[in-house]
């Protein structure tokens, strides 16, 4: 099994959250089954507590709608696929 990036998640940690702005972690944008690219950084934003759970909640189409964050993940380049109905990233192939 792979490791976790211990570095990743400390560069996020105490970051404001991309929607209230308090002290965030590391939230992994899209989640992969394979950790090689689940821990990138392109993969990764802040979030506080009560936003990574809502966006595990809610799933991150839903999320990003509620907080309009749409602009950011494009600026970040993911696009929305309307086809699969679910954002991408060009790293993810």
């Amino acid at each position: 099994m792979a490791k976790r990036n211990k570095q990743l998640a400390e560069f996020f940690r105490g970051l404001p959250c991309v929607v209230c702005y308090q002290p965030g972690e590391l939230d992994h944008i899209l989640n992969f089954k394979r950790l090689a690219h689940r821990d990138q950084k392109w993969n990764s934003w802040p979030l506080c507590r009560r936003h990574h759970h809502e966006k595990t909640h809610y799933g991150l189409t839903r999320f990003a709608k509620m907080y309009d964050l749409e602009n950011e993940l494009i600026n970040m380049g993911f696009s929305f696929d309307e086809f699969l109905q679910r954002w991408i990233h060009k790293n993810d192939k």
